[in-house]
């Protein structure tokens, strides 16, 4: 169970009844999955949705064990427990999602993998179920573990790790340039000013931005020519342009604009974790 301060409401994931009924109606195999029910007073509940299952391009004995829904920025993470029968051993992927109810898995790859044959914890890791503890520039997780298979008594400890503060992925471009465009943003009220934050690894290149509009075509003042380019690496960092008379940025590299816009990032040789724009909302419906 978590809290969602979006949707003012709490969250349960849990196993669906519904979902089990159709896997007999239908002949399927039933398999362990991911429901979602919400509530504002912990006494009225929505009904079940399967919000996630194993599909085709899991291994056949993979399962769903269990997931926490962690509201994250402008979408939520999932710590999915990921079940494997033959072995009978867990590990835990991540998943994100805009709206609760359509969710990706990243990769498919572990977040959080078992530990080398013969330690305490090399057949079961799993999450524990509070979001990640900032430290600096990096993240704090605790997680529980065994050393023997689901079901069967051993030795279990907690642990810790770190994580590279909203390191959970990134785009990468190496070798040659590469760019990627954000969904719209929308400002709060006319002239309002924001900041363009960026987390990225560009020790051996650079990243550069331009403000594009709704179709794409760049804003005098603050393209790519206009980009005093990012180098170094770093977890925050004000991504600025060129300042002047009459230019977007001025006292300390904020932007003001008016319309809804767009930042395309060029990429070389860098990796871009994540980015923010202070006082902006974005169009989820187009992202």
């Amino acid at each position: 169970m978590s809290w969602d301060p979006n949707g003012q409401c709490y969250l349960l994931t849990t196993r669906s009844h519904q979902h089990t009924n159709l896997c007999k109606r239908w002949n399927h195999p039933w398999k362990r999955h991911i429901a979602l029910f919400r509530s504002r007073d912990l006494l009225h509940w929505t009904s079940g949705t399967t919000i996630l299952e194993a599909d085709d391009r899991d291994p056949e004995d993979a399962q769903l064990y269990l997931m926490l829904v962690i509201p994250y920025g402008h979408c939520y993470l999932g710590q999915l427990l990921m079940f494997y029968g033959h072995e009978m051993v867990l590990d835990n992927q991540l998943a994100v999602s805009r709206d609760l109810f359509n969710w990706r898995r990243v990769d498919r790859e572990p977040i959080l993998c078992r530990g080398d044959e013969g330690s305490w914890d090399s057949r079961h890791v799993a999450l524990s179920h509070n979001q990640p503890h900032p430290e600096g520039e990096q993240m704090r997780f605790w997680y529980g573990g065994k050393n023997t298979p689901h079901y069967q008594a051993g030795y279990g400890a907690i642990g810790t790790g770190t994580l590279r503060r909203d390191g959970f992925v990134c785009y990468e471009a190496s070798g040659k340039e590469g760019t990627l465009t954000t969904a719209p943003f929308r400002p709060p009220r006319p002239n309002s000013a924001t900041w363009i934050i960026v987390n990225a690894d560009a020790s051996d290149g650079e990243i550069l931005a331009e403000i594009v509009d709704l179709d794409g075509n760049p804003i005098e003042g603050v393209t790519r020519a206009d980009c005093i380019p990012v180098r170094g690496d770093h977890t925050r960092k004000v991504l600025a342009f060129k300042a002047g008379p009459g230019e977007y940025f001025h006292r300390g590299n904020f932007l003001r604009f008016a319309q809804d816009i767009r930042v395309r990032f060029i990429l070389r040789d860098a990796k871009l974790y994540s980015f923010k724009l202070t006082n902006y909302a974005l169009q989820t419906e187009e992202s």
